[in-house]
């Protein structure tokens, strides 16, 4: 038969059906999977087939392309998080045992001052109570003269 007239899918389907060679049969049924692949690949990664959209996590409806995009943008973004995250693994992984005691030593040191601070406080509040209650005691002598 000649087949000079025939597309290139009906090619491919004259191929695997009347073909003797072998390989020619298994390559004719490569390219016939081929075919729809692409669109095969986006349905079972999700894309609606009957509008050809992606609906994302954020209930927004996006065709294949801009899907892509908004797919890139956020490894993008996520990369850079890593890449940040990385670096401080890394600062802190070079920080010496005196730079580690030094920030002890001021986080101890500002524990204490806030210690002395609240002991003041509670002190000043002693002693706001105390003169309450002898100013309450002499509000009672002076008014019911006990």
């Amino acid at each position: 038969m000649n087949t000079t007239h025939l597309t290139d899918f009906e090619l491919i389907s004259y191929t695997i059906k009347f073909g003797n060679d072998p390989e020619k049969i298994r390559l004719a049924t490569a390219m016939e999977r081929v075919r729809g692949a692409i669109i095969d690949d986006l349905v079972a990664a999700g894309m609606d087939e009957t509008y050809c959209t992606f609906r994302s996590e954020w209930g927004g409806e996006y065709h294949p392309g801009r899907y892509i995009s908004l797919l890139e943008d956020e490894i993008s973004h996520r990369d850079e998080n890593i890449c940040e995250l990385i670096k401080e693994v890394e600062e802190l992984k070079s920080r010496t045992i005196m730079d580690f005691i030094q920030e002890v030593n001021q986080e101890l040191t500002t524990a204490k001052y806030l210690v002395k601070e609240a002991q003041a406080d509670r002190d000043r509040e002693h002693k706001a109570r105390r003169d309450a209650e002898r100013e309450l005691e002499v509000w009672n002598v002076l008014t019911h003269g006990k």
